[in-house]
């Protein structure tokens, strides 16, 4: 089956680049702002000091309270901890079927996420998902195993893991290893019952982590972003709605359908995928989406109420994925193997 994202329209060295401004405003009229992003720094491929100590494929990123930056490389299948500042603090992690191993072959998806309880979660699948919890300084916990596959976890103040799964009600809320759910909520009417994009219905349950992604604020509000009603969803924890709001403006939409339309005539059997979501520290929620036309990547921004407040562009060389820390700087992918940092006008 196939899948594509398309859009409506020796040592580690920090690079700074002189005489670039931040991020430059490039629509001065009525409507939502388009701001365009410059690099301001990077961390190279080679981040530490060891013969391994290199970014090889990069699938993850996220960050802990304290700023540190954890890199997911699905090349290794292991685990990079860099300080605030980009300094390499050690790896840890590989693949295997033993405690604390990362399931599947190189190559094979590897996903992480900083829960509000504070620990690491990283997620693997190869046919079951195993979802494995570390402490911030990389010491091996304990894991579980699921059926349901895992992109990345979401895990609340109270340790319980959000999965999307299949059935009446697609997220499902299970104590760490518990075997049955607590609760479930969200019905799959809000995702799958007035869909502004046609999918291959396989294709769209089966990797219900892309076409559903899901994320949790530090309150542990959930945000979840349909890629195929083109809505989000903002949830209190218990599942009940606070708000839920469309996302992309009438010329986005019009020229995604066309584009979606166009894509689906190459590929009958294909499917569509739109935004890759980020909530930010900040309670923003940055829609990446490539802009074919300009030659960028978007970043369509929105507060929880469902104001957006800007579009932020990135050069097209920038790549998934992405991350905002608490600073709103955003960071991206070059090439798999290097991170490029760009300041923002959010905080």
């Amino acid at each position: 089956m196939g899948l594509s994202l398309i859009a409506g329209i020796g040592m580690l060295s920090i690079v700074l680049t002189p005489g670039l401004r931040g991020f430059e405003k490039t629509d001065e009229g009525k409507g939502t702002p388009t701001i365009l992003l410059q690099p301001a720094g990077e961390i190279s491929a080679k981040c530490g000091p060891g013969p391994d100590d290199y970014f090889w494929d990069i699938d993850s990123l996220c960050f802990d309270a304290d700023g540190a930056l954890f890199v997911a490389d699905r090349g290794w299948g292991k685990v990079f901890k860099l300080d605030s500042k980009g300094g390499f603090v050690k790896s840890f992690g590989c693949r295997g079927q033993g405690p604390g191993e990362f399931l599947g072959d190189s190559g094979v998806s590897l996903n992480i996420s900083v829960g509000n309880d504070g620990f690491l979660y990283a997620s693997s699948s190869y046919g079951a998902s195993r979802i494995l919890r570390f402490d911030r300084s990389g010491k091996f916990l304990d894991s579980m195993e699921t059926k349901f596959r895992v992109g990345t976890p979401v895990v609340g103040a109270t340790g319980e893991l959000l999965l999307v799964s299949d059935g009446p009600e697609l997220i499902s809320v299970y104590r760490f290893r518990g075997e049955n759910p607590s609760r479930t909520f969200f019905s799959e009417a809000f995702h799958f019952g007035d869909p502004f994009l046609k999918a291959n219905p396989a294709a769209a349950r089966f990797l219900m982590d892309k076409f559903l992604p899901m994320m949790i604020a530090e309150n542990d509000d959930i945000v979840v972003v349909s890629n195929l009603a083109l809505k989000a969803f903002v949830l209190r924890p218990d599942g009940r709605e606070i708000t839920r709001f469309d996302v992309g403006d009438k010329d986005f939409r019009t020229a995604l359908r066309k584009r979606a339309e166009e894509s689906v005539k190459k590929n009958p059997g294909g499917s569509i995928l739109t935004f890759i979501p980020v909530l930010s520290p900040s309670r923003k929620l940055y829609l990446f989406t490539p802009n074919v036309k300009r030659k960028a990547v978007d970043a369509l921004v929105y507060s929880l109420d469902g104001r957006q407040e800007a579009v932020l562009q990135i050069p097209a060389d920038i790549n998934m994925p992405f991350a905002v820390n608490d600073r709103g700087e955003v960071f991206g992918v070059k090439e798999n193997t290097e991170i490029v940092r760009f300041h923002s006008p959010f905080k």
